[in-house]
């Protein structure tokens, strides 16, 4: 998995010692990184290492056994997904979920709106931003209903965009 960053003005993205237990099962133990703004860090290990595990954790997804979370100057390790999203952070997910009765644009909307408040034209503006940056504006007309599989990915991510994190993440998979 890839960390994404844009121009925000959360400086870093920090991770200490995350530990994750399950029923006597440790996933991710004692894993700590930092990343600053700008920065790309790629996580690598085979299936079952805790990579997806991770980003749970910092997302908010799980809850963490032990270890924290900042963002910025923020210790954000209690927060809900929810309010960790409005500090910055986005991820996308493996199985994607559209909005099939909605339009491409609209699904990336929706996203914009609920991360920041937005008004519909606002929410347009950065709808329109961040197909333009995955490449799918031709696309924003479309019905999400009869996407093939790879395009969902790409409405996925700018769903992501359209919150405009500080912090996101995606595989890789997904923007081949």
């Amino acid at each position: 998995m890839s960390l994404g960053i844009s121009a925000k003005p959360k400086e870093h993205l920090v991770a200490t010692e995350l530990t994750k237990d399950f029923a006597g099962l440790r996933a991710v133990d004692r894993v700590s990184l930092t990343v600053s703004r700008g920065e790309i860090l790629g996580l690598i290990g085979p299936n079952g290492s805790g990579k997806t595990t991770l980003i749970n954790l910092m997302t908010g997804l799980l809850r963490i056994t032990s270890g924290t979370v900042i963002v910025g100057d923020e210790d954000i390790t209690g927060w809900t997904p929810h309010r960790r999203a409005h500090a910055g952070l986005a991820r996308t997910f493996q199985v994607v979920k559209l909005f099939k009765d909605f339009t491409v644009r609209e699904n990336v909307e929706v996203a914009a709106i609920s991360a920041g408040g937005l008004s519909k034209r606002e929410a347009r503006r950065q709808a329109d931003a961040a197909l333009a940056q995955i490449g799918i504006s031709h696309l924003a007309e479309v019905p999400a209903s009869i996407l093939p599989q790879g395009e969902e990915r790409r409405v996925e991510i700018a769903r992501a965009l359209a919150t405009s994190p500080a912090f996101s993440s995606w595989t890789n998979r997904e923007l081949a």
